[in-house]
């Protein structure tokens, strides 16, 4: 679709950019090809909340006059995009020009791709008004209510939810209005199957005259992720406090990890040890071919047991179980 931009570009004077078409068209090029009045407006519109990614919006400018090299005129609605590169960078821009004639037929390809997109998302996302009736809806939210989005536009959400998590929601929907700021929450569904936790980015719809009309949303289910963490808290909470001694090595028989009883049964600290071979704790009395037979069976079943000898940090030897 940038063929109608192409042909823009085209048409207009090399003297409207004030330099050749193959060079860089700076901000002094695009104020001469929108005019001062417009340019002036753009500017006006920059804030920094406009280049912050969870907020940023359009500034658009309608019925801009472009000329063309028979000096005829064509009018454009323009729309900037602002974002930075990175935190040290100037501001930059997206700009787009939609000739009027075609507004409709681009506007329409546009929410036909924007509709595409957010249905392709697994997450959810959705947009209330400030009363909480849905305004909008993506596949995977109306999936997950088996419904479709023209039974429940217009109608409040405590009609689809339990009543506690209606209250939730609004309560996170009346910190966007208030504030005027995007926010993250964590936010839970209670459904048959169980609850389900979501991480939810909810931030403000603005009409053209900058009041809040809608609440919009992207909600990702965390709850398996929420699940995991608890696993790897539970496993941590056992290695920490079991008494017996755990070395944790890498395939090279190299010390990564050890947990408390290991550094009260060796001496050895964990500072001391991580980062060298495990032979640190070596006796002397077990042979070569003792140790590549364990670690034959570590290789091929996943483990080995026994008893072992080993040397402790002041050099007395004792034995584990292994």
């Amino acid at each position: 679709k940038n063929q109608k931009l192409s042909d823009l570009l085209d048409k207009i004077k090399p003297q409207a950019f004030g330099a050749s078409k193959n060079q860089t068209i700076t901000p002094l090029h695009l104020r001469e090809l929108i005019g001062v009045d417009s340019w002036k407006y753009l500017l006006r519109n920059i804030s920094v909340d406009a280049v912050n990614p969870t907020s940023a919006s359009f500034i658009a400018l309608n019925d801009v006059l472009v000329y063309s090299d028979n000096d005829a005129s064509t009018h454009f609605d323009l729309q900037a995009i602002p974002f930075k590169l990175n935190p040290s960078k100037a501001v930059c821009f997206v700009v787009m020009f939609l000739e009027a004639q075609h507004r409709k037929e681009l506007l329409g390809y546009s929410s036909e791709l924007l509709h595409s997109l957010f249905d392709e998302c697994e997450d959810l996302i959705y947009a209330f008004d400030p009363n909480g009736n849905f305004l909008a809806a993506n596949k995977p939210l109306l999936s997950l209510m088996v419904t479709n989005l023209d039974q429940i536009r217009g109608k409040n959400r405590q009609q689809f939810f339990p009543l506690r998590d209606t209250l939730e929601f609004q309560q996170s929907d009346q910190k966007v209005i208030k504030s005027g700021k995007a926010i993250k929450v964590i936010e839970r569904l209670h459904a048959m199957d169980g609850v389900r936790e979501y991480s939810s980015q909810k931030f403000p719809i603005r009409n053209q005259e900058g009041n809040i009309i809608a609440v919009g949303g992207i909600s990702r289910d965390i709850t398996d992720e929420l699940s995991l963490l608890e696993d790897l808290r539970l496993s941590e909470s056992v290695f920490q406090r079991t008494r017996e001694s755990i070395v944790i090595t890498d395939l090279q028989s190299k010390i990564v990890r050890v947990n408390p009883a290991f550094e009260q049964v060796t001496g050895f600290s964990a500072e001391t040890v991580i980062g060298r071979s495990v032979r640190l704790l070596h006796s002397g009395i077990h042979t070569d071919e003792f140790y590549a037979e364990m670690w034959r069976s570590i290789k091929e079943t996943g483990s080995w047991s026994g008893q072992i000898t080993n040397r402790s940090a002041n050099g007395d030897l004792y034995r584990d179980w292994e």
